[in-house]
């Protein structure tokens, strides 16, 4: 635990000196310089205000609002279309950064930071304790360390709410592992307030639910109580927050079409912005034969020998949430930070998820290549998708 803790800590460090180096030398963005969310800012004065103001911007910009202000009580509107507001951000951690701020007295910046990371190092270390079973101590700190590097991983340290929905969704994960189905039950709950994860965390449960009704010891009544409560709670989670967004603003559809006008559009077709990716990459004609096989390989490779060791749950969860990732969110910009959420996929990319795995030596070689791969594309990530912070809100 203690090398997963001190690796996390000084990948978070590196990631500051990044995001520092960028942040001194912003970029201007075409078309939303003041616009709703972005307010045009001066040039920071210093490295730690252009650290700050990078580690704050974006969604970030967004809960500082909510947190501040809370939720608006009708969607903004300009020509009938709906703008980007407030209710596209669930309240966990806005709420949980508000009660922090009110009790230490610190800023906005530093307690969401802080939450942040904190979580995100707590979840490496349940990262380690659920995947250990599964593929050993080393090979389950090297999967929590390459989660903490991953390209889009700076995120664990901005006001944003990654970490804390990588903590919930472990937490979840490791309830169902041991079958503490009202534990998993309350954790649901929370996650359906955290991130928009309960709909594919749904379906894990039910496979996981499914896979115990078909084992060898019988389910007694108490359980299937615990287990009913379980898929209430999925259900309530699934659900909890679009009917809060309905009751408060009136209208019935406000979370989906505050959702929809982050895609320009009035609602939200379903894989859309992957299929229009893949036709820019290979044509109109191929996009869609190519965009079904890419899936299909990512699937294939998931239920094959390769990531066996992974487990049903697991498994699961990196397909539906990989699915739910495309049918509803933008291509390439939001889904590399979405993709921080796929923890399982370094066990996989390392060779220590296969049935048949290498030796020891090789999957050392595997994981510092991964590495390296990962750090690059940060530092990519950070330039060219987080750079542009002219248009921050500043500190």
């Amino acid at each position: 635990m203690a090398l997963t803790l001190v690796l996390g800590v000084a990948l978070r460090a590196a990631s500051a000196l990044l995001m520092t180096r960028a942040a001194l030398h912003p970029l201007p963005v075409a078309g939303i310089n003041g616009g709703p969310g972005h307010p045009r800012a001066p040039l920071p004065p210093s490295a730690q205000r252009a650290y700050w103001r990078m580690a704050t911007s974006w969604d970030g910009w967004w809960f500082r609002s909510i947190a501040a202000h809370g939720y608006p009580a009708a969607l903004p509107t300009h020509d009938g279309a709906i703008q980007h507001n407030e209710w596209a951000f669930l309240p966990a951690y806005p709420i949980a950064v508000r009660w922090t701020m009110h009790l230490t007295g610190a800023g906005f910046a530093e307690t969401g930071a802080a939450i942040a990371v904190v979580s995100s190092l707590a979840a490496a270390i349940l990262i380690v304790v659920l995947l250990t079973p599964r593929v050993g101590r080393w090979a389950a700190v090297a999967c929590a360390v390459l989660v903490m590097a991953a390209p889009a991983s700076p995120t664990f340290q901005m006001t944003y709410s990654e970490g804390p929905a990588l903590l919930i969704l472990v937490a979840v994960l490791l309830a169902l592992d041991h079958q503490r189905w009202l534990t998993a039950a309350a954790l649901m709950l929370v996650a359906g307030l955290t991130r928009p994860i309960a709909a594919p965390l749904a379906v894990v449960v039910a496979v996981v639910v499914l896979a115990r009704w078909r084992s060898a010891r019988p389910l007694r009544a108490r359980e299937w109580i615990r287990i009913a409560s379980l898929v209430a709670a999925c259900a309530v989670a699934t659900v909890a927050w679009q009917v809060i967004a309905w009751v408060r603003t009136g209208d019935f559809g406000a979370y989906s079409r505050t959702e929809a006008s982050w895609h320009d559009a009035d609602r939200i077709i379903p894989f859309v912005t992957w299929l229009d990716a893949a036709r820019r990459t290979v044509g109109h004609s191929w996009g869609l034969p190519w965009l079904v096989g890419l899936i299909a390989a990512y699937v294939a490779v998931l239920v094959s020998p390769v990531a066996s060791r992974l487990g049903l749950a697991l498994r699961t969860w990196c397909i539906a949430y990989l699915l739910y990732i495309g049918a509803f969110s933008d291509f390439v910009t939001s889904d590399v930070r979405f993709a921080l959420l796929l923890f399982p996929l370094p066990a996989v990319l390392i060779g220590a998820a296969a049935r048949h795995r290498p030796p020891r030596s090789a999957q050392i070689a595997a994981a510092v290549i991964v590495a390296v791969a990962f750090l690059t594309l940060q530092v990519f990530w950070i330039n060219d998708l987080l750079r542009p912070t002219t248009v921050m809100q500043p500190v």
